[in-house]
Formats: C-alpha cells, sequence, structure tokens
C-alpha cells in the first residue's frame, strides 16, 4: 500500500480557514460582539469536525477546547455556579463543597477590582475544588451531575448552544481593562428598597477575543496534528450535490 502525501490538502485546509477567522475578525457593525462569537463558536465547531468525526457535538467541542486550544482554564471549575448548585441542593454529601465555595464566593463583592471584576487568576485552584467533590449525583429527575459539568470548557460549550440556538451570548464585555484572554466574573450592582447601591449579582464572561484566541490557536494545533499523523480533514466536511449524504456515493 502507497500512502499518498496530504501535505497540501492540509495547507488548503489551514489556508481556507485562516481567510474565514479573518473575515470575522473585520466584522463591524452595531452587534459586531455577538456576531463574532456566533462564528467563533461555529468555527470551532467546524474544526472539531475532522479530529473528532464520530464523536457527538458536545464531546467534540469541548475535547477540542481541552486539548487543542492551549487554554489554561479549560479543566478548571466555575465557582458561581458551584455555589448557586450547592445553594439549591440540600444533600449532605456536598456539606465540604458547600461551605468551601459558598464562603469564596461570599467574599468577591470586598475583592473586586476597581472595574467591578474577579479574575480567575485570584481564586484557588482547581484540585482544591475537586478534592471536594469525588461521586456522581443524581437529580431528581434522575438526571446525573458531576464535577465536569462546572468545568469552564463545559460552560461554554453552553454559550456556544445559547449563541447557536437563541443568538444572545452570556454576560456583558464592559469597559476597558477588562481581561481579554481569559473569563472572569463581572460584580453587578443595584438599587435596594433604601435606594443603597449594593451588590445584586455576578456573572461569568467569556469575553470576544478570548474566544479569537482560542480560534487560532486550536487552528495552528489542529493542523500540526494533521501534518504530523498526514490526515487528510477532507473527507470529513459535507462534499457533493446532496444534503442527505448516504444519496453522494
Amino acid at each position: 500500500m502507497i500512502i499518498k502525501d496530504y501535505g497540501d490538502h492540509i495547507g488548503q485546509f489551514e489556508s481556507f480557514l485562516k481567510d474565514r477567522l479573518r473575515n470575522i475578525d473585520d466584522i463591524g457593525s452595531s452587534d459586531q460582539l455577538l456576531f463574532r462569537q456566533v462564528l467563533y463558536v461555529s468555527f470551532l465547531d467546524s474544526l472539531a469536525a475532522c479530529i473528532y468525526p464520530k464523536r457527538s457535538n458536545k464531546e467534540r467541542f469541548i475535547a477540542l477546547l481541552e486539548e487543542f486550544a492551549n487554554w489554561k482554564y479549560a479543566h478548571n471549575y466555575c465557582f458561581v455556579h458551584l455555589a448557586k448548585f450547592t445553594s439549591i441542593t440540600s444533600d449532605p454529601i456536598f456539606r465540604n463543597l458547600r461551605q468551601f465555595v459558598q464562603e469564596e464566593v461570599k467574599d468577591w463583592p470586598n475583592k473586586v477590582n476597581g472595574l467591578g471584576i474577579i479574575r480567575l487568576e485570584n481564586l484557588p485552584d482547581k484540585e482544591r475544588v475537586k478534592s471536594c467533590w469525588n461521586h456522581t449525583f443524581k437529580t431528581s429527575g434522575e438526571k446525573s451531575v458531576n464535577i465536569e459539568d462546572f468545568k469552564y470548557s463545559n460552560l461554554m460549550y453552553m454559550l456556544r448552544n445559547s449563541l447557536v440556538h437563541q443568538f444572545q451570548g452570556k454576560g456583558s464585555e464592559m469597559g476597558t481593562g477588562i481581561p481579554k484572554n481569559e473569563p472572569y466574573y463581572q460584580l453587578y450592582k443595584g438599587f435596594d428598597e433604601s435606594l443603597k447601591l449594593t451588590p445584586n449579582s455576578i456573572e461569568l464572561v467569556f469575553p470576544t477575543p478570548m474566544l479569537q484566541t482560542i480560534c487560532k490557536d486550536a487552528l495552528k494545533n489542529v493542523c500540526t496534528y494533521l501534518r504530523e499523523g498526514n490526515i487528510n480533514p477532507h473527507p470529513y466536511y459535507y462534499s457533493g450535490d446532496y444534503w442527505l449524504n448516504h444519496l453522494n456515493g
């Protein structure tokens, strides 16, 4: 058997996708952040198809983030989501986790910087969180919940769903000086009954420049992986005259 060299195919693939990324970067309108986020997550979806063709959309999207994106926080856990979960889940198996995450989040209003944000680099590391949860939990509807659900990589997949299926993102990218290449938590304030300005919510934000960086890094690493394995990416994408693939034989 003679193995064909697919270097040219991979080069064409890389050039094509780099052009698409540049076009996303050039979008300009009052809704440019939303449009760019929609296209960035769609780009990641498409890129993952040639690496994990047999996996579900969720599995391959998350795997791409964790294995190819050079994203240092992909495996970390979201304190806000864990704090909410433990506050509405009374089972004693979460006693240690509940105490840990709620004590951490409770003090955040006193820790925010002048922009009202909490940076991930200032939070306890993922091993400290994981040590408090070493089991699978089933809700009343028999849905399994585990620590992996609270990873930033999984939450970005939830963002992907919101963008693709509902055409809306989560959180607001406000002001200058905010982190560009990492998620962060934004503290929002509102007026209470006495018209005093007080903290009323904390939201996780995935900034658009971070998505841009993840796309560029993932593309670079995927193409390196394809070249090292001499893998032709083209067969994993739609090709033919019919939308039903089995008719394109």
